[in-house]
């Protein structure tokens, strides 16, 4: 298997869990001697994010899983992808047993899922998500999404490669956004940093980098 993304069960660090570029979801309950594959099987995964502060079903771990296909990748800059994945729609799953199981919580073919996080200071189920378009909202646990107003100062429709929030109460989250042309200012892609508040509102806090 190739892994593309790794976290652990913060309770329970001995269990991990790794996302394959193009194989699948896979779970490990011994510090990654074995791996047992789960689901989303030839889906790329980009992202699985951990609830720090809320557990799942009978005190496990609270997840979110999410993928992006192929179609999408060469927005990042970078071409086609070396490892192809033959699903062609992206999805975002969610595990409430520490990842024993992945239900597909959302299903979309208008852009591609690149990363999440969960915010303390927001509701459980309204997590933000990093995509090839911008940053998307969701509520309802991932059911309803819709882009995301208050951060058009990062340029929707250009990809968010990262996201993450501080763990304040405050919701405090950054992102990281490249260009669609990766040619730009010689050869060298130009990157924005953006924090926005917990309620949404974008601070001053927003810079244009090379990177």
């Amino acid at each position: 298997m190739c892994g593309e993304v790794v976290a652990f069960d913060p309770v329970h660090p001995e269990i991990l869990w790794a996302g394959c570029e193009t194989r699948g979801f896979f779970r490990s309950d011994d510090s990654g001697k074995t791996w047992t594959l789960v689901g989303a099987d030839r889906e790329r995964i980009t992202a699985l994010t951990v609830n720090r502060w809320i557990r799942g079903t009978d005190g496990r771990a609270y997840l979110h899983v999410v993928t992006c296909p192929d179609a999408w990748m060469p927005l990042l800059g970078r071409g086609r992808p070396a490892l192809s994945a033959t699903v062609t729609v992206s999805r975002d799953y969610v595990s409430r047993d520490g990842g024993l199981s992945l239900s597909k919580i959302c299903e979309r073919t208008d852009l591609g899922y690149l990363n999440a996080a969960f915010d303390k200071g927001a509701y459980p189920e309204e997590l933000p998500y990093a995509t090839t378009h911008g940053i998307l909202k969701a509520l309802g646990d991932g059911e309803r999404t819709f882009l995301f107003p208050p951060v058009k100062h990062l340029d929707c429709f250009r990809p968010v490669t990262a996201l993450a929030c501080s763990g304040r109460d405050d919701g405090y989250g950054r992102s990281l956004t490249q260009p669609l042309d990766p040619a730009e200012l010689a050869g060298l892609p130009a990157a924005t940093i953006g924090l926005s508040s917990g309620n949404g509102r974008p601070s001053a806090a927003t810079a244009r980098m090379v990177a």
